[in-house]
């Protein structure tokens, strides 16, 4: 650089700029240099968008769960995108234990589906443990199904009250209120099963143990306790609660309408005005 503004300067003054004029200007030029960018610079940068641009056009949906999947973790930028997605008609799943991988999934070309690792308190490990289990012997047909295949030593009880609790369980065909009620005595049954199944001591039934699971699976969902599911807005904070964001619904949906009229922006958008700018929010209060 020291060589450039000499030559810089030299030049200047052959063209009857003055020297300190011709210093100041070369400081501002290098100062330029620490952040502008250069010509093969800006090529990249056009180029991976006339990419992406390119991908989200004509693969919108897998474009989308991959860029879901890249700010995961960061619940603005996917509450963001998820409100993107809907804009776009494609639908947001839940994450769910016969379903989900990971990340963020495409479903059927017209989907998105919550990975696994979105879940609050839900380990690689544990991940790992639920995905290898469901690829091995077929789906979980109940709590008490997934209690018996999976590595409890991973996959400990923080963790399935976190599945349950943002409706990863739900297709198995019992309330959340039911399966946080029994899940001390699933997991102990499971723990108890795998003991037995380590030390030799199952039965002769389960070398068929396919069978054997959906039968106890079936004898237990009859034995779930008759208790009423918990109110919306309790599943709604339980979703928040382990997902970081609403997914199934969002609270103020009930007063869409008549906050459409007052209120001038969202959090997500607030990063966009300039300090001391007024602003209408509407918010939920825990």
């Amino acid at each position: 650089m020291e060589k450039q503004r000499e030559l810089f300067i030299k030049g200047a003054q052959k063209n009857n700029i003055k020297k300190n004029t011709a210093a100041e200007t070369f400081d501002l030029i290098a100062y330029f240099a620490g952040y502008g960018f250069n010509k093969s610079h800006s090529v990249s940068y056009a180029f991976i968008s006339y990419q992406t641009a390119y991908l989200k056009n004509h693969y919108t949906i897998e474009y989308m769960a991959s860029l879901l999947t890249s700010i995961m973790g960061n619940n603005d930028k996917v509450a963001l995108y998820i409100k993107e997605c809907r804009n776009m008609n494609i639908e947001i799943l839940p994450p769910d234990i016969n379903q989900s991988l990971v990340n963020f999934t495409v479903v059927e070309g017209k989907a998105i589906r919550f990975g696994l690792a979105a879940v609050k308190n839900v380990g690689e490990k544990a991940i790992k443990s639920i995905i290898e289990e469901r690829k091995r012997n077929s789906n979980f047909t109940s709590l008490l199904s997934f209690c018996q295949r999976v590595d409890l030593r991973v996959v400990n009880k923080r963790v399935i009250e976190s599945l349950i609790k943002c409706g990863a369980f739900d297709s198995v065909g019992a309330r959340r209120s039911q399966l946080l009620a029994v899940l001390d005595v699933s997991l102990k049954n499971g723990q108890e099963y795998q003991k037995s199944k380590r030390n030799g001591q199952t039965s002769i039934f389960d070398l068929f143990e396919e069978n054997s699971l959906d039968k106890n699976s079936g004898n237990y969902q009859d034995k779930l306790p008759d208790i009423s599911e918990f109110s919306k807005n309790e599943l709604l904070a339980m979703e928040k609660e382990m997902l970081g964001l609403y997914i199934s619904y969002h609270p103020l949906n009930d007063y869409k309408e008549r906050l459409k009229k007052i209120v001038t922006s969202t959090s997500i958008e607030l990063a966009n005005f300039s300090d001391r700018s007024r602003v209408v929010l509407a918010g939920v209060i825990n």
